[in-house]
C-alpha cells in the first residue's frame, strides 16, 4: 500500500484472518484502515495460528518458536490508522490451546531505527488472550514490540515509535493488557 491508500471494510460485515498490510505512509498522508457503509462496525476476527521465530514477551524474556494469532499486524512500518472497527476474538474461553500469544492489533519494530505516527480511534477490541503466566503480558488489545535480533548483535539498531495515538477505544475481556508496550532498549545503556 502507497501513501494515502484506504483499506475500508463494509459496516455490517464480519471478515476472519490476519491481516497483514505492507507498506508505510508518509507525514501528511497515512495509510488508512476503516469502515464505510450504514449499521454496524465491521468484525475483523483472526484466523489460523501462525509460528514466528522470536519475539520479546517482556524487558528480560524472549519466547522463541512462539505461536501467534494476531487480527492486524504491523513489521517495521509507519504512518498508518485505524479507526471505526470491532476486533473480535471468540476464542477467549477456549483454555484448550492456552500457550498462543493473541493481539487485536500488534505493532513490531525490529532493529529499524525511528517509526512514526499510528493513530487508533473508535476500535471496539475484545476476546483476545495469550498465556496465563508473566510473558502472557504480550497478548491483548494493542501490543507494541521493540525488538533486537537476538542472534546477532552487529544487527541491533535502537528503534522507537513516536507520535502514537489511541483515541475512542472500548477494550474488554482481554487475557493480560488493554496496551503494552515491550522493548529490551529500556534496559541498555550506552553502547550495548
Amino acid at each position: 500500500f502507497q501513501p494515502g491508500d484506504q483499506i475500508l471494510f463494509e459496516k455490517g460485515e464480519t471478515w476472519t484472518g490476519a491481516l497483514k498490510p505492507q507498506g508505510s505512509g508518509v507525514e501528511g498522508s497515512p495509510i488508512v484502515i476503516a469502515s464505510y457503509g450504514e449499521g454496524e462496525k465491521p468484525v475483523l476476527k483472526p484466523g489460523a495460528n501462525w509460528t514466528i521465530p522470536y519475539f520479546k514477551a517482556g524487558a528480560n524474556s524472549t519466547v522463541y518458536n512462539a505461536t501467534v494469532n494476531n487480527g492486524i499486524s504491523f513489521y517495521n512500518q509507519e504512518y498508518w490508522e485505524v479507526r471505526d472497527l470491532e476486533l473480535y476474538d471468540p476464542t477467549f474461553n477456549d483454555t484448550t490451546n492456552p500457550s498462543v500469544y493473541r493481539r487485536a492489533v500488534n505493532i513490531t519494530a525490529e532493529d529499524c531505527g525511528d517509526l512514526h505516527y499510528f493513530l487508533f480511534d473508535n476500535l471496539t477490541i475484545h476476546g483476545f488472550r495469550g498465556p496465563t503466566d508473566n510473558n502472557g503480558k504480550s497478548s491483548g488489545g494493542i501490543i507494541v514490540t521493540v525488538l533486537s535480533d537476538p542472534y546477532d548483535s552487529s544487527k541491533r539498531v535502537p528503534s522507537a515509535i513516536h507520535d502514537f495515538t489511541v483515541t475512542n477505544c472500548e477494550m474488554y475481556n482481554l487475557g493480560r493488557s488493554g496496551f503494552n508496550f515491550v522493548s529490551p532498549w529500556t534496559n541498555r545503556t550506552g553502547s550495548e
